[in-house]
């Protein structure tokens, strides 16, 4: 009877550890995010401290830059974060199991600016989203930039697919704002809009609540144009030349033509060399001795 009862408490205490051992390899591991460039003056908390490179940043910290400072960083699944001058922001969540197919990654703006790239991943559970108080914005194989400031919050699609919603309630004097090139599409509470960004176009596959568009509601399928203006004016304020390679963003500006060279000579349009005023001053002299 003493064996029998030593034997099942054998097998129990094995199937506990199985159990276990099992339950700790289906739980993804916790991921962080490294920094691979910094700028001036950027600190971690809580408590601040400053940044170093060799630090790891986890779910539960905040970063926040000063003026003239910036940083970015690297997550475990590839997907890259750049935080440009005064700004604060949390990370939320952070969690990453190949083995597993789950990627979890979600940021808090406080204030400023940050632009985020997802990297490229087909996982069974994918989560990638950027909030602020007034909106989160859920991606796939995406990059954007954010704004947070007084004035509520701006959001610039940049490639992918993007699911912004609103919270229930948007304080007076805050605007939540989609930039799509010269378009501004303005959302309401409780609102919903899902966006394909790529190859220069742009269409809505969603919508819900109040989204509009030069005060109209934005429908369901409708294309929306870019303009040229504010795609450069969002190059000037995106990374320098090694962010936007880590980034892997291509930005097609107009080439820069003779006419724009300010060496360029005047050319002599009926034989296509350059004619100097000393060579001109002489020929005029020789035809007066004649």
């Amino acid at each position: 009877m003493k064996r029998n009862t030593q034997r099942r408490g054998s097998i129990a205490l094995i199937l506990i550890a199985a159990f276990l051992v099992i339950g700790g390899l289906s739980t993804p591991g916790e991921a962080v995010l490294r920094p691979q460039t910094i700028t001036g003056d950027v600190e971690k908390g809580m408590p601040w401290v400053r940044l170093e490179k060799d630090m790891a940043l986890q779910a539960g910290d905040q970063i926040r830059t000063k003026a003239d400072s910036e940083v970015s960083l690297l997550s475990e699944d590839g997907s890259v974060f750049y935080i440009g001058e005064n700004t604060e922001l949390a990370i939320q969540a952070l969690e990453f199991s190949e083995p597993q197919k789950t990627r979890v990654s979600r940021i808090k703006l406080l204030w400023g600016a940050l632009t985020a790239k997802a990297s490229t991943l087909s996982f069974s559970k994918n989560e990638f989203s950027v909030e602020t108080d007034t909106v989160v914005a859920g991606f796939k194989f995406s990059s954007a930039r954010f704004l947070r400031n007084d004035q509520g919050t701006e959001i610039y699609p940049i490639e992918g697919t993007f699911e912004f919603t609103t919270s229930s309630t948007i304080p007076p004097g805050q605007r939540v704002v989609i930039k799509i090139g010269a378009q501004e599409i303005e959302m309401g509470p409780a609102a919903t809009l899902e966006l394909l960004v790529e190859a220069g176009r742009t269409r809505v596959l969603r919508v819900r609540g109040m989204v509009m568009m030069n005060g109209q509601q934005v429908e369901e399928g409708q294309e929306i144009g870019t303009g040229a203006a504010p795609t450069r004016a969002l190059r000037e304020e995106m990374p320098r030349e090694e962010e936007r390679q880590e980034f892997e963003i291509e930005y097609d500006m107009p080439p820069q033509t003779d006419a724009d060279s300010p060496s360029a000579s005047p050319v002599d349009v009926t034989d296509g060399t350059t004619q100097s005023s000393e060579d001109t001053t002489e020929s005029e002299e020789e035809e007066s001795e004649e």
